[in-house]
């Protein structure tokens, strides 16, 4: 299953908070071996695209338009990236690429679905959004899939409150995984999801039935699919925190409670783009910790593969 975020030391330790304008976006690439400028040469429209698109469904908002289409608008950005990011992974199936720098990922398995979740205020639009939907199309197989997670949803959000970073020591299941084993949310799972691959299905069952997960990690990290997340996380440095968003920095938010808060405030969309800040008491990461997970992931990458000789012709 492609993408899941990633856990958290044992020890945690919060870096100092900084504002919007303050937080060193510069030292990303540079800690990440990326010049500054290449990164921002794919960062920087990607934060311009999500700006304008903001504006456009607040506009649209104002105008008595229904929620469902000022998301269609603010989110367009995400899933023209996801898109990308999906393309950019097949690299890893390519012809030439050896069999230990292939996904073993199949439907149905699920071991990484107890890993922790972080992610933006709209990138949880995202989800929260889309569900009406996706449950309709699994209700007929599944008629009590939105009582399910919506239950599943608050029983996390209450973990995650009480427990904080020590959530690894009782991993518990996504609370979008269906009683098939598949994800929920799919569709529209986000870049931390859509980026995580594993090379090998035993050591996933090995590394997430142990309590604390600990010993070799199997993940897989496609240079290009990572670039394009990473490029994704420094343009909402850039873009969230600033008008239209409120005025919060760029804070994350543990998946689960974050899609909780928005399917349980009416308008929300409508009122986070108008500057309120829906996420009160949600478990928030800020600018700093997202610096910092995502030099964790990026170490995770693997090497560019070589092109072959047949292929390179």
């Amino acid at each position: 299953m492609s993408n899941k975020s990633r856990r958290r030391p044992q020890t945690p330790r919060r870096m100092p908070s900084t504002g919007p304008r303050e937080f060193p976006i510069e030292a990303l690439p540079a800690t990440l071996g990326l010049s500054r400028d290449a990164m921002a040469q794919v960062s920087a429209p990607i934060a311009a695209a999500i700006t304008q698109a903001a504006y456009k469904g607040r506009a649209l908002a104002a105008g008595g338009h229904p929620e469902s289409a000022v998301a269609a608008v603010v989110l367009a950005p995400y899933a023209h990236l996801y898109q990308a990011m999906d393309a950019a992974a097949t690299l890893l199936t390519a012809p030439g690429v050896p069999p230990h720098g292939r996904p073993a990922c199949t439907s149905g398995c699920h071991w990484c679905c107890r890993l922790y979740v972080e992610i933006s205020p709209l990138k949880a639009f995202g989800i929260a959004l889309a569900l009406p939907a996706l449950w309709a199309g699994m209700r007929p197989t599944l008629p009590t899939i939105e009582a399910e997670m919506r239950a599943a949803l608050t029983r996390e959000s209450v973990y995650y409150g009480h427990t904080g970073f020590q959530h690894h020591d009782r991993p518990t299941l996504c609370a979008f995984l269906t009683p098939h084993g598949t994800c929920g949310v799919y569709p529209v799972r986000p870049s931390a999801c859509r980026t995580y691959y594993s090379s090998s299905a035993a050591a996933c069952q090995r590394y997430f039935t142990r309590p604390h997960m600990t010993g070799d990690h199997p993940v897989l990290r496609g240079p290009a699919e990572m670039t394009l997340a990473l490029a994704l996380t420094v343009a909402e440095m850039q873009a969230l925190g600033r008008p239209p968003f409120p005025p919060t920095g760029l804070p994350s938010y543990e998946m689960q409670s974050a899609v909780a808060r928005i399917l349980d405030t009416p308008q929300a969309l409508t009122r986070y783009l108008h500057g309120e800040d829906i996420f009160q008491g949600c478990i928030p990461l800020t600018a700093a910790d997202t610096l910092r997970d995502a030099q964790q992931l990026w170490q995770l990458s693997v090497p560019p593969l070589p092109v072959a000789k047949e292929e390179a012709r």
